[in-house]
């Protein structure tokens, strides 16, 4: 590459590391300023307080009196209380590895296969030995989580804020395995212990039927055999096993709407969450800039990289560019004009062409590594 394309390249590369830096760091300038705005407005109430002069007013909120409503899986029929109550489904599967040839070296392309456990069904019409490995279709059973609202005090908490994960591996009382004998599951799964839920495949495709809980509600597997049902999977064998979330305490921040707490659109940010524990207003405010925060870091850590790497190809005046974006970076942060009009990723990426595009004009401008013709003499 000669100096005229490497000086091109870097002035490309500049423009678009520049832009995306520009951008990363307007939205954490925003969202810093959005949840310091945020912070003064957020009322902190104990649950129980009704107080009139909170509505419609965002309000944080944290306690142990907690009411949960039981979570009902109307595919196994079993319910269990809790915030979050969630079926995971395995499939037993071949799974196809393409190994590339070495023509050169007379090496042919070949394929290895393997059986594991996996969150999807695998198409084995595509597998270059499909005749020899075959996943049987089953009817997909898909993975599931439930929510329900629940009350902490005297609010009720909307259920499309509620952010806990299910934690706790559910192992089936005696009432929920009675309760699942009457589901629509029950004719293609068993419970084998443990808390997981096994339906096995034939080669006809004929599910091999499992109802015999009127003499066996348990149905427990010894480990090693339950082990070695799971090792030694038929493809197209299906395995289920359900989690839940039950926390002592709850957090929530949220818009309050009469004794109903909801997630509310604040300056482009939602706001809305309920968690599990003590959490400060703070810490939860600040769940809106980290993402952001991250966004930002990397992008200095390539800028910095940036800068070293043009100092080498375009020496002086690459280093200026940078310099002078980031001054100019610097003047932006405390415009109001860029904090109150950048509001999305769409708006911030555009004045962060606009900005690397000043930089690179005056950086043509400003340019003292450019070599001027050579003049030939007669």
């Amino acid at each position: 590459m000669n100096e005229k394309d490497g000086r091109s390249c870097a002035l490309v590369s500049n423009f678009i590391i520049i832009t995306l830096f520009f951008m990363a760091e307007m939205l954490l300038v925003r969202a810093t300023l959005v949840t310091e705005k945020l912070e003064k407005k957020v009322k902190s109430i104990d649950p129980t307080d009704m107080n009139p002069l909170y509505n419609n007013k965002f309000i944080h909120s944290h306690g142990k009196n907690v009411v949960y409503y039981p979570l009902l899986d109307r595919d196994f029929n079993m319910a269990q209380d809790g915030i979050v109550f969630e079926r995971q489904v395995e499939y037993c599967q071949w799974h196809e590895t393409k190994i590339e040839g070495q023509p050169r070296e007379n090496v042919p392309t070949r394929y290895e296969y393997h059986k594991g456990w996996v969150s999807n069904q695998v198409d084995s019409d595509f597998f270059y030995h499909r005749n020899q490995y075959f996943n049987p279709r089953r009817n997909a059973v898909p993975s599931e989580s439930i929510k329900e609202s629940i009350w902490l005090g005297n609010y009720q908490i909307d259920k499309s804020i509620i952010s806990v994960s299910a934690k706790t591996h559910l192992i089936p009382n005696y009432t929920q395995l009675q309760t699942f004998t009457y589901s629509q599951m029950q004719q293609f799964f068993r419970y084998i212990g443990n808390g997981w839920f096994y339906s096995e495949v034939v080669r006809n495709n004929n599910y091999i039927i499992n109802s015999n809980f009127g003499t066996n509600v348990n149905g427990d597997l010894p480990h090693n055999e339950r082990r070695k049902l799971f090792d030694q999977c038929a493809p197209g064998d299906i395995r289920v096993k359900f989690y839940f979330s039950k926390p002592s305490e709850i957090t929530v921040i949220g818009h309050r709407n009469e004794n109903r707490i909801v997630s509310k659109d604040y300056k482009g940010f939602s706001i809305g969450s309920a968690v599990e524990g003590k959490v400060s207003l703070n810490e939860l405010l600040g769940s809106h800039v980290s993402g952001r925060l991250a966004f930002s870091w990397i992008m200095r850590v390539v800028f910095l990289i940036s800068i070293i790497t043009t100092a080498s190809v375009v020496k002086s005046s690459g280093v200026f560019m940078y310099i002078l974006s980031y001054g100019l970076l610097l003047i932006s942060k405390n415009m109001k004009f860029f904090t109150g009009n950048i509001k999305t990723g769409g708006s911030a990426f555009l004045f962060g062409m606009i900005y690397a595009l000043v930089s690179s004009v005056l950086y043509l401008f400003f340019d003292s590594d450019k070599k001027e013709p050579h003049q030939h003499q007669n």
